[in-house]
């Protein structure tokens, strides 16, 4: 019989965010990756996950996102290069 795993908690502080770009600089894709928790009530195991957050965002908050990616990509560049 096949076990069913139902996600029970988001562990805090363990997310990772990748940013994809096309060729001009604009953002393709949005991926937050963190550790949840599951369970099947006797057992418990954490696997990491994988979102794209970029694909249900409205263009507002896309346009707001871009324009603080690319101040902290001018920053650091900056930084960097002078």
């Amino acid at each position: 019989m096949a076990k069913i795993w139902t996600a029970v908690k988001v562990e805090a502080g363990n997310h990772d965010w990748d940013f994809s770009e096309d060729g001009a600089g604009q953002i393709t894709a949005l991926n937050v990756t963190g550790s949840v928790k599951y369970s099947n009530g006797p057992e418990e195991m954490v696997r990491g996950e994988r979102f794209d957050v970029w694909a249900i965002m409205n263009p507002a908050q896309k346009q707001k996102v871009q324009a603080s990616y690319d101040l902290a990509k001018q920053a650091f560049n900056n930084h960097f290069l002078g």
